[in-house]
């Protein structure tokens, strides 16, 4: 697969030495969220972070992560670098 660039956030992800890149646009991040079902978490985070991957090397990480049942751990990171942090709470 060849290497594009994707409109939307970048995030970077450590994994030891290695950056992994995701491109990450709200077109994707809503796709994901319209894909997740109660007892389907997992394959949906890995085929986001397999579209969202930035270069082959990236992708070859979040395959190989899926074989090691690293996917969830890698997602919460990923999803992190996207989202902004911001608090909510409901007004008494």
């Amino acid at each position: 697969m060849s290497e594009t660039k994707k409109a939307g956030k970048t995030v970077e992800v450590m994994m030891g030495e290695t950056t992994l890149t995701f491109q990450i646009g709200l077109t994707e991040y809503n796709d994901l969220i319209n894909k997740m079902q109660p007892k389907n978490k997992v394959q949906p985070a890995h085929n986001f972070m397999v579209r969202c991957s930035a270069n082959d090397e990236t992708r070859a990480i979040v395959k190989q992560c899926y074989e090691d049942a690293l996917t969830m751990d890698l997602f919460g990171e990923v999803l992190e670098g996207y989202k902004p942090n911001v608090e909510f709470a409901v007004k008494k």
